[in-house]
């Protein structure tokens, strides 16, 4: 049997500009994915995601992450707008 490894997000939110830096998008796009299993509203990863993506040429991939960072910001502009 398998034993199933828990995801750290801190540690991976941790890594990931290393690997961004280093030019290790598929790195760090396997730790912007162990964070939005957590949460994947988190539009910080996504961003990021979008743009490992982009750096890879992966363009189905970008569109879609593209497409969540635009609902995300929305949700989040019309919750401000709606506090005050």
């Amino acid at each position: 049997m398998r034993r199933s490894r828990r995801v750290k997000p801190k540690k991976a939110l941790r890594e990931e500009p290393i690997q961004i830096r280093a030019q290790r998008y598929a790195d760090a796009i396997d730790s912007f994915k162990s964070v939005l299993k957590i949460n994947p509203m988190r539009l910080s990863a996504r961003e990021k995601l979008l743009r490992c993506y982009e750096k890879l040429g992966d363009r189905e991939a970008a569109e879609v992450e593209r497409k969540l960072v635009e609902s995300l910001r929305s949700r989040t502009n019309t919750g401000a707008k709606s506090k005050k």
